[in-house]
């Protein structure tokens, strides 16, 4: 099917100008299917040099959707193939500071003009063919990736799987990390309908990581019927917790112990070894081990400073990453109070709800320049009819801002909702330290 888009005109031909215009050109954010940017990356395969069906050469590619942990496994990913000297191209999304986080070679994001290079290459390519402001740079990034002599490509999953543009790639290995409710107005109002979307990532004979052990009605027969080889977390590779605070890697020939255990989820980087182990990589226990102790990412339980301040930034928004933010800050025993948003079209109140009781006063505002963006009088109600405290504020840096000179100083603000909240503070706190 053939949208109307418009043909972007791009004056000055910088990345800034490019993206403006990209994001106005499609009549929609979100369209899923794959006809469309399949066609358009058939044009470009014919484009590059090497052979059309190996764009990335001998690099095995690695997909990884999910409901949450999606970034930290890519990141784990990343983290190991570097640790043993490889060259590795990741593409994940969203961004938080600026749009180049999400094409990283070789642990760099990438350069403007690379991009901007990339961009009008599937621009000259699609023809008349509307692409979404994702399916377009989606394309931008596997093209670079192209012309790199890359060792491990891995390609994060934007929305669900089987029908998002990621998925024209054929991946050597996918992960899914987990299924909750997320998304629901494109993927299914249930966990088992949600797990037929992620699960089309999968390629048959093939080996397909799961980490989901709570498993939606018929999820077995789910993972059956898209005939990949199936490793599971707690059948085939553990997690296991191992003395005070670390943690254990384990499958039948390895046992890697002892492993710190940091802000991100040992699910997620178990999923990630597991995975790496698949693909026939070089690995040497001790160099995977001190990979994963310095691995952190940004906006995922990330701790920093601010105008004196211990803040905890977490891009939780959903039930299922609040319930593990939950358990983290039960497991820290600080007190804590809040700066939030979200979308309009999240479930505030059940995302919430396992925080009340370590939450002791939220301060709310709404997020800039997104239409999706929930009215924070809505969110406060929300929190008033569940007993807590709230606090709304015009914008999200008055709420950090207000939270900071209002709540205890040994507490600890705990930043949540999106993304977007997340990058919000982040530039707020860039800003003042540049």
């Amino acid at each position: 099917m053939v949208l109307p888009q418009s043909r972007p005109v791009v004056a000055d031909h910088s990345l800034t100008s490019w993206l403006a215009r990209l994001q106005s050109a499609h009549p929609a954010e979100i369209v899923l299917g794959l006809e469309r940017v399949a066609a358009v990356w058939a044009v470009l395969q014919g484009q590059l040099r090497g052979d059309p069906n190996k764009p990335f050469g001998a690099a095995p590619v690695v997909a990884v959707a999910g409901t949450n942990g999606k970034g930290s496994t890519v990141a784990a990913l990343e983290a190991l193939a570097r640790g043993h000297g490889l060259r590795v191209g990741c593409y994940s999304s969203p961004h938080l500071l600026r749009f180049n986080e999400r094409v990283r070679i070789d642990g760099s994001d990438i350069d403007d003009g690379a991009l901007v290079a990339a961009l009008e290459q599937v621009e000259r390519a699609r023809g008349a063919i509307a692409l979404t402001f994702f399916e377009h740079t989606t394309l931008a990034a596997l093209v670079i990736f192209a012309g790199q002599a890359l060792d491990l490509v891995v390609l994060e999953v934007g929305l669900g799987g089987r029908l998002d543009a990621v998925n024209i790639v054929d991946a050597d290995l996918s992960i899914v990390t987990s299924i909750d409710l997320d998304h629901q107005a494109f993927l299914g109002t249930t966990r088992a309908a949600i797990a037929v979307e992620k699960l089309g990532i999968a390629r048959a004979n093939r080996p397909l990581v799961i980490g989901e052990c709570d498993h939606p009605d018929g999820f077995i027969a789910a993972v059956a019927a898209t005939e990949a080889r199936p490793l599971w977390l707690g059948n085939d590779f553990f997690c296991e917790p191992q003395g005070a605070g670390g943690w254990r890697y384990r499958d039948s020939d390895l046992a890697l112990a002892p492993l710190e255990r940091g802000p991100l989820l040992p699910e997620n980087l178990a999923l990630a070894i597991a995975a790496y182990r698949q693909l026939r990589l070089p690995f040497e226990a001790g160099i995977a081990a001190q990979s994963l102790r310095q691995l952190r990412v940004a906006g995922r339980q990330q701790r920093l400073y601010y105008r004196g301040r211990e803040l905890l930034l977490d891009v939780a928004h959903n039930p299922a990453s609040c319930r593990q933010l939950a358990a983290s800050l039960t497991a820290a025993g600080q007190p804590a109070v809040a700066v939030a948003s979200a979308f309009a079209d999240k479930d505030f109140a059940a995302m919430a709800a396992p925080l009340l009781a370590l939450i002791g006063q939220w301060w709310l505002g709404p997020i800039r320049d997104n239409p999706r963006a929930a009215d924070a009088h809505k969110l406060a109600q929300l929190l008033y009819n569940d007993g807590a405290r709230a606090t709304v504020c015009e914008s999200l840096p008055a709420a950090l801002q207000q939270a900071i000179v209002e709540s205890p100083p040994d507490c600890l603000i705990v930043v949540l909702g999106s993304f977007m909240v997340v990058a919000e503070v982040l530039s707020v706190v860039a800003e003042e330290s540049a």
